[in-house]
């Protein structure tokens, strides 16, 4: 599972950017302090190839959104869970080859107002099991244990995400004196895991190739699941597509003959044939469905190329530190920023002019703003995806009221048998019953008559 942290510092390219870099697609998790927020559409950006998580306390703009790759981690295996901090962002994965949930959390600490003892009371109360934690974002701290060498700062609220860390039972998984906020060659961009997640830590650092002109440098961590989560969907065929003259002419010369059945063993062999040949032949008759484009299309392989080059540049001169490589850089960066705004004007402005009758209400939809999200919510803010249907049961069927028993009178009843002991009958039983009722009838199957058997049962 690789995850991806930046503060974007609210910048509106940058941040459809990596959500759009096909580079970025390698991600299952995309964890954004400081994203674009559109005052008129109330919401960070959304995008079809990624579920946006925003914090569930809505009193003002976030500066967390948390954004997971759909194609690799379904919402079925995502839930959000409800912390009133507008900051963080709190999702509990529950991939379908891992034993034990993973909290995932998301945090933009502020700098003149620290929310880490709020955060900490409020993880205190999330019930379950929290052993596996990954926590990561911007905590605009300085302390000793994670400063570069001859950074010499300490702040107070760099003792309250150490009291967290230690009462979580979180590690620091980014190198010590690891440099993510060049401006002052420090680090506040941190990464927190408890020991079983450092256990399966395959790295932590600088992720050099994604990076998106912001004046924080992004952080790739990679952890080793059971599975993996790349390899769960294999190809898709396109129904829609198939030549069926192709299916039927395949089919007909390959089905295999049907011989007497009269085993079990026998029957599940020439369904497993039978299967193999449907398989084989919708295989070479269905062209393959193409996947989704990661990708807006606004997109181009220009803007990646630019990106990569303004990388490049960054790359250097966090080497040389030289001002030139710098200004080459910055002139590099804001030419892709730039970009990114032309493309999508000039898109949109292309898409609109050759609307007809029907991508006109596209159109409208676009203009509406709200981008439909397949977020699996939870009932009553308490039932999550893998006890809602429990939640379903009690509601639509709840236990049968006692009878009302007022209107029956002088009726004396038998003690009621508790439901525990009820036992369930058997067919044999009913037999044995059948057969001391009615011994002078016509035997049937085993003795006893077909047609009062099938009363009985």
């Amino acid at each position: 599972m690789k995850i991806m942290q930046i503060n974007l510092h609210k910048h509106h390219e940058r941040t459809h950017g990596i959500l759009s870099d096909p580079d970025s697609k390698e991600f299952s998790i995309l964890m954004l302090q400081e994203p674009f927020w559109s005052e008129y559409l109330r919401e960070c950006p959304s995008h079809h190839s990624w579920t946006k998580y925003e914090p569930t306390d809505k009193r003002k703009a976030p500066r967390a959104a948390t954004y997971i790759n759909r194609s690799l981690l379904p919402p079925s295996e995502v839930e959000q869970l409800n912390v009133p901090l507008t900051d963080v962002v709190v999702l509990r994965l529950t991939p379908s080859s891992e034993k034990e949930p993973i909290l995932v959390v998301n945090v933009y600490n502020p700098g003149d107002e620290s929310i880490i003892q709020a955060l900490q009371e409020e993880l205190k109360k999330i019930p379950g099991n929290k052993d596996s934690i990954i926590m990561a974002g911007d905590f605009n701290a300085h302390h000793p244990s994670w400063n570069p060498p001859g950074y010499l700062t300490h702040d107070s609220n760099a003792d309250e995400i150490v009291d967290l860390a230690a009462e979580l039972g979180l590690t620091l998984l980014i190198p010590p004196g690891t440099v993510t906020y060049p401006n002052a060659d420090t680090a506040i961009d941190l990464v927190w895991g408890t020991h079983d997640i450092e256990s399966a830590l395959i790295k932590c650092q600088v992720a050099s190739n994604n990076d998106q002109g912001s004046d924080h440098l992004p952080v790739e961590t990679w952890i080793s699941l059971t599975s993996n989560l790349s390899d769960r969907e294999g190809p898709k065929l396109d129904f829609a597509r198939t030549d069926w003259e192709k299916f039927r002419a395949i089919l007909e010369g390959s089905l295999p003959t049907l011989p007497a059945l009269e085993t079990t063993a026998e029957i599940d062999t020439f369904v497993a044939e039978l299967l193999e040949t449907i398989q084989k032949a919708m295989a070479e008759s269905t062209p393959i469905k193409r996947p989704t484009p990661h990708s807006k299309r606004w997109w181009s392989k220009e803007l990646t190329s630019m990106r990569r080059s303004a990388n490049s540049l960054r790359n250097r001169y966090r080497r040389s530190r030289l001002e030139v490589d710098k200004a080459a850089w910055r002139e590099r960066a804001n030419e892709y920023t730039r970009a990114i705004s032309e493309a999508k004007e000039t898109t949109w402005r292309k898409f609109v002019d050759s609307a007809d009758g029907k991508s006109i209400w596209e159109i409208k939809k676009y203009i509406d703003g709200k981008v439909k999200q397949s977020v699996v919510p939870t009932l009553d803010g308490n039932a999550s995806y893998s006890n809602m249907a429990d939640a379903l049961r009690d509601a639509f069927f709840p236990p049968p009221p006692q009878a009302d028993l007022r209107d029956a009178r002088n009726v004396t009843y038998p003690t009621p048998v508790e439901a525990e002991c009820a036992a369930t009958i058997t067919t044999a039983q009913i037999r044995r019953a059948v057969m001391r009722t009615a011994p002078n009838k016509a035997p049937g199957p085993d003795g006893v008559t077909n047609k009062v058997l099938h009363q009985a049962l």
